[in-house]
This record gives structure tokens, C-alpha cells and sequence, in this order.
């Protein structure tokens, strides 16, 4: 009996009569993606924080205090719990980084140094009330994306003027970049982990090769067109790096997720006679979602509501076993009882 379709069966069905046409639609329209999301610039949204972070705080004082031209900066913080500002170790600390800011003379613009007239009233303000503290403004030339990867550059620099018992950090456009570096890190280990070893799950789930690399390879398909659309989207609205590392895990995760619904159900279709087209069609039809419905008075039936079964005649529980991928093995016919198998 030849199966009710719909506009997802009827697309499905005409995908796997073209299959190099529909493979080449896809490159097409993931190249041009790809490619436009790697010649756009991040946008930059200037934006405040909502709470009254100690960052924030200490760039708004110095901002207020020595102006701001807009441009890329970043704000050192140098903490002793032992020493003050007062102290000769202190300031042997502070000197040391400047002087290691070397690599950086062409970049600097202005540099703010409390030690360079302590006397002025205004450079009071880099200090902190108990004097253990001390900011160092430094501006530089062009914008933050100039700096996005200096920051290993800008590391050896900190690790250079660490003393014992001082801590030398920093908040701006060259430091951000060690949260890409991090983000970058995370997402290369995901997958180098996670890529293999849902390899090996899936073979033996599969016990075949082919099939089940076809899930793997979409959610690695899903990965570089999600991270470029994302990138599309960060070069008109602001959106944090963390959304990267999110695209990596929710699209290999829902990438072969969905392929293995759908490689299950094609091979559940073949079984039962379908030729491969039909069995494509059939799928293809079912996979907006089934929509489970329970019927208390009907004796523990399950039917797929309207617009999602794949158009099968039988009863409610022939449709509902077969719109929901043939997950469902069993069903507790008795009125009002909540036994049902997956």
C-alpha cells in the first residue's frame, strides 16, 4: 500500500533520486556560508556590564581619570599581600614589567605609571586604599582585533616580571585573547575525544563502517556550518566565544543523534519491504516529530497526532509505533496505567 506523504517525504524522496545533485546543493551552500563567516569582523558592542565588577570599576576610574580615545587598552593589576606601594620590592616589580613591555613599543600609546609622579593627586587613584594594589593603564594603537593573538606574546611578558609574592594580571584586548585560547583548546579536545569515541559506539551499535560514519560525519558537517553561521550573527549582535564551544557539543551531539533516528528508521523501512526510495520517503515524512498522544479511555492506545504519522493505516498503536521510529516495543493496554516501553 503506497504510503500518504507529505512536503518532508515528498523533498526526502526527491534528494535520494538526485543524490549527487542534493550532495552538491549542500557543499555549495556550506562553502558559501563557510567562506562568508571567515571575512567578517566580530562586532564590537562597547557594551557595560550590568554589576559593578572590580574590572570594571578599576577601568571606569582610570578611564575617568586619564581619558579614553576608544581604542584597544589594557588595564595591569600588580597585588602584594606582603609588600605596599611604598616599598622598594614593589616598585622593582613594577619597573621590571615595564621595561619587559619592549615587544610592545610600537603598540603602546600612552602608558599611565603611578611611579612617574606619585605626588600628583590624580595618580592616587591606581592605588588602593590599603596600598597593595596598583593599576597601570596602558593604551595602545588600533583596535582590539589587532591584539586577539598576542596574547601568548603578552603571557611570557607576565611571566617574566612574576616576583615572590606579587601577582601580575591583566583585563583588556591583548589579555582577552587566553579566553579564545582556552575556548579554542576545549573545542580541539572535544573533538579529539568525543569524535572517536562515538566512532567506536556506533560501529558497534551499526556493525557496519559506512553506516556509522554517515552520523559522524554529519555532526562534524553541523559543527563547520553552525560555527560559521555563528560567526555571520557575532558580526551584527554581540555573542560571547562560550557560543563556539556550544556549537561544537549541542552539533555533534544533535548531529548524530538525528542520524541515527534516521539511519535506524530507513533500515526499519528496508525490513519491512520498502523500497529504498519509499523507505526514504517514509522517513523523510516522520522526522518533523512524532507527537505522542495518550488516550486514557481507548485503552492505553498511542496515535500520532495529526501531521506527524507517516500516513500508514492501522490503529492507534500500528501508527504510533511506526511515526515514532520504532522505538516503542510495548504498551499496557489497561485504561489509565502508564506502561509504556521504549
Amino acid at each position: 500500500m503506497q504510503a500518504k506523504s507529505n512536503v518532508f517525504g515528498q523533498l526526502g524522496r526527491r534528494s535520494a533520486a538526485h543524490p549527487w545533485i542534493t550532495v552538491a546543493l549542500w557543499v555549495v551552500m556550506a562553502a558559501i556560508i563557510v567562506i562568508a563567516g571567515s571575512n567578517v569582523t566580530a562586532f564590537d558592542p562597547d557594551s557595560e556590564y550590568t554589576i559593578n565588577v572590580e574590572s570594571e570599576m578599576a577601568a571606569t576610574v582610570a578611564n575617568d581619570a586619564f581619558g579614553s580615545d576608544g581604542g584597544a587598552d589594557e588595564l595591569i593589576v600588580i597585588h602584594s599581600d606582603v609588600y605596599t606601594i611604598n616599598d622598594p620590592e614593589f616598585r622593582a616589580v613594577a619597573d621590571r614589567f615595564v621595561a619587559n613591555l619592549d615587544p610592545f613599543q610600537n603598540d603602546i600609546l600612552a602608558i599611565t605609571y603611578y611611579y612617574d609622579a606619585p605626588e600628583v593627586p590624580a595618580m592616587q587613584q591606581l592605588v588602593s586604599a590599603d596600598q597593595n594594589s596598583l593599576l597601570i593603564p596602558i593604551a595602545l594603537h588600533g583596535e582590539w582585533s589587532d591584539y586577539d593573538s598576542r596574547w601568548p606574546e603578552f603571557e611570557r611578558i607576565l611571566n617574566a616580571s612574576e616576583a615572590e609574592g606579587f601577582f601580575i594580571g591583566g583585563i583588556g584586548d591583548i589579555t582577552s585573547g587566553e579566553i579564545s585560547e582556552i575556548i579554542a583548546d576545549d573545542m580541539a579536545s572535544e573533538l579529539r575525544v568525543g569524535i572517536p569515541a562515538a566512532l567506536i559506539v556506533m560501529i558497534i551499535v551499526f556493525g557496519a563502517l559506512v553506516a556509522a560514519g554517515l552520523p559522524l560525519l554529519l555532526g562534524i558537517a553541523t559543527i563547520g556550518i553552525g560555527t560559521a553561521i555563528v560567526t555571520l550573527l557575532g558580526s551584527q549582535i554581540f555573542i560571547s566565544d562560550i557560543a563556539f564551544t556550544m556549537v561544537s557539543m549541542i552539533g555533534l551531539a544533535v548531529g548524530i543523534d538525528y542520524s541515527l533516528v534516521l539511519v535506524e528508521r530507513y533500515r526499519q523501512e528496508r525490513n519491512s519491504g520498502h523500497s529504498k526510495l519509499d523507505a526514504i520517503e517514509i522517513l523523510s515524512a516522520c522526522r518533523q516529530g512524532g507527537v505522542l498522544q495518550w488516550h486514557h479511555h481507548h485503552h492505553g492506545a498511542i496515535r500520532c497526532l495529526p501531521g506527524t504519522d507517516d500516513g500508514v493505516p492501522g490503529d492507534g498503536t500500528r501508527d504510533g509505533r511506526r511515526c515514532c521510529g520504532g522505538r516503542l516495543r510495548s504498551v499496557d493496554a489497561a485504561p489509565g496505567a502508564g506502561g509504556i516501553g521504549w
